[in-house]
């Protein structure tokens, strides 16, 4: 998993919310902390939905992507999605993801995905 999502703080109107969700969206495929990926950027239901509540089997299987490109993002009140091309040292290809993100307080976190080869 190469997947993680920031928190950023402020007014969520406009396009302030969508480049939070952009940071949000760029950290939670790039970042290296395996453990603040699994436990402060993603929300309980993608860890139950993705490793069955384990933020420990989450740990083990995050890998950042090399390449991150956002096409698209709709912010929609408290919830966004993005969608996106990545590529990671396993596959040179890009590799077309949609995130689904939720606003918990002031941060945006990964709430499910989807990808397609």
């Amino acid at each position: 998993m190469a997947l993680a999502a920031s928190g950023c703080g402020g007014d969520s109107s406009g396009s302030d919310a969508e480049s939070q969700v952009r940071a949000a969206v760029q950290e939670v495929l790039t970042t290296k902390d395996a453990s603040r990926a699994c436990s402060e950027l993603t929300t309980r239901h993608f860890l139950q939905i993705a490793y069955g509540g384990s933020e420990r089997s989450c740990e083990s299987q995050v890998q950042p992507a090399t390449s991150v490109k956002i096409t698209t993002v709709d912010v929609s009140d408290d919830r966004a999605t993005a969608a996106v091309k990545a590529t990671s040292p396993e596959r040179r290809r890009p590799v077309a993801i949609q995130l689904a993100l939720v606003k918990e307080g002031d941060e945006w976190k990964l709430d499910d995905f989807s990808t397609s080869a």
